[in-house]
């Protein structure tokens, strides 16, 4: 059974707007009011954009932050007498991700929390008792301990605190080459993290968002799951509620209706359960065979006190321990698919995905370790003017079955094309652009136009 846990969060009013007070006024009388007029034109009337005509973009008053609170407690009134009926499955929360990084900036959000709490609680209906979600500045953790100012005069029962966590996030946003994590101080980092909201909150908290990019493209299978093994589990051990966040391109497939890697699915759901995952050494879930080699490479486990029940294929047939695959006990732990089993899945020229192998475990999810074999990826040669070229820029490769990883861009003499102070993360992430930089989409390797803009910019051949 899955229950559904709905939070509504205020970010743009819409649907139901108050009727604005109208004064009736003759043709006139309208007309007597507009002279004399100025016609701020070729702006608003200006298509595709107001800078149709070259003229610059138009901004408006500087905020007036009354007025906006105002607004505020009128969205929030509408919105909770509007639902105040609905049942205890629905919370409120005040703000998605308020901006600020200041004192005076969370001074202005707590006011704005208590505001919040003030017209929930007195739109009657179900809103007295219905469980409300308070955030931090940023839903930033650190924000959220270091500002926040706990209401009074509200029972503790009916009201939560809460923080997103997409940290590190080099990792989960595949920046700067980072596409590995799982080490022990990798996993400390949260712990000591998660140990910090606790230790500042005795009522609920609410991890509103966390989750990287895909995992499996963006940054290694087996790194994501770690990932989000550790996390999850991190979050329960502290009594925190975590709430994955996928934005619709990385996780679950909405047209297909699937999961696109079923086992990060899994491995939430185990975690969140209390059950024991078995997780990759080193972030690796692939059995990588190079198209010249015939013994395929292990596949380390960490089996975190379960036991390897068994290989299977995808659609369930167990493999032979022995005549399929060995298993490895030095010195580290896994298994090590035969040579006759991988030649059993094919013609050894067939480059790409030739099968998957399912590990078993004791307890937790299924891995689903894809078997690939690549031989060197061919990225044609040449030179791309951008002299007068910045919109996107599509390069046709030839990936041989092979990923990719990450993309370095460096002029002359090496020297970086951006973010020079890579230099000191070393290999593999020093001079590495980011994901939001580059893409890939069947073969095209994607160079975006905002990195074509700043090649341009640089002055210089980029490699």
């Amino acid at each position: 059974m899955v229950s559904l846990l709905v939070i509504l969060a205020a970010a743009l009013a819409s649907g139901h707007n108050a009727l604005a007070a109208f004064t009736p006024l003759s043709a006139k009388e309208t007309f007597a009011r507009m002279s004399p007029g100025w016609n701020l034109g070729n702006t608003l009337d200006a298509l595709p954009t107001e800078g149709g005509w070259n003229n610059p973009h138009m901004s408006g008053s500087k905020s007036d932050l009354d007025a906006r609170k105002a607004k505020f407690e009128k969205l929030w009134t509408q919105v909770a007498t509007l639902l105040k009926d609905k049942n205890e499955r629905l919370l409120f929360e005040s703000l998605n991700e308020p901006v600020g990084s200041t004192q005076a900036d969370a001074n202005v959000l707590n006011d704005l929390n208590l505001r919040f709490l003030n017209i929930v609680r007195n739109t009657g209906g179900n809103n007295p008792q219905r469980v409300l979600s308070l955030p931090g500045l940023n839903d930033n953790a650190q924000y959220l301990t270091q500002w926040f100012v706990p209401p009074s005069n509200y029972s503790s029962d009916k009201w939560t605190v809460q923080f997103h966590y997409y940290s590190p996030w080099d990792f989960t946003s595949n920046s700067w080459g980072k596409t590995f994590w799982g080490s022990d101080a990798d996993k400390a980092t949260v712990d000591s993290e998660f140990a910090q909201v606790r230790g500042n909150f005795s009522v609920p908290i609410l991890i509103g968002e966390y989750g990287t990019s895909s995992v499996g493209s963006a940054i290694e299978k087996a790194a994501g799951w770690a990932w989000y093994d550790h996390v999850v589990r991190t979050a329960i051990k502290y009594t925190m509620v975590p709430q994955w966040w996928d934005n619709g391109n990385d996780f679950y497939d909405r047209t297909a209706a699937k999961w696109r890697d079923v086992t990060t699915k899994n491995i939430v759901i185990a975690a969140a359960a209390g059950q024991i995952n078995t997780i990759p050494y080193n972030g690796n879930g692939t059995i990588w065979l190079k198209s010249d080699i015939t013994t395929p490479p292990a596949i380390y486990l960490q089996y975190n006190g379960n036991t390897l029940k068994g290989i299977y294929t995808p659609t369930g047939t167990a493999l032979t321990i022995g005549t399929d695959y060995t298993v490895i006990t030095s010195p580290l732990t896994g298994f090590s698919l035969t040579p006759s089993y991988i030649a059993s899945l094919g013609s050894s020229s067939t480059l790409g995905e030739i099968g998957r192998a399912i590990v078993r475990s004791s307890s937790g999810a299924d891995l689903e370790i894809d078997i690939r074999r690549y031989s060197r990826p061919v990225i044609p040669g040449g030179t791309i003017s951008v002299s007068g070229n910045t919109n996107d820029y599509y390069i046709n490769f030839t990936p041989n079955g092979a990923k990719l990883a990450t993309v370095k861009a460096t002029g002359p003499s090496g020297e970086f094309v951006k973010d020079d102070w890579t230099q000191w993360l070393g290999e593999p992430q020093a001079g590495r652009i980011n994901w939001g930089d580059y893409g890939v989409y069947e073969n095209q390797l994607i160079i975006y136009s905002a990195l074509m803009t700043t090649i341009k910019n640089f002055g210089k051949p980029v490699t």
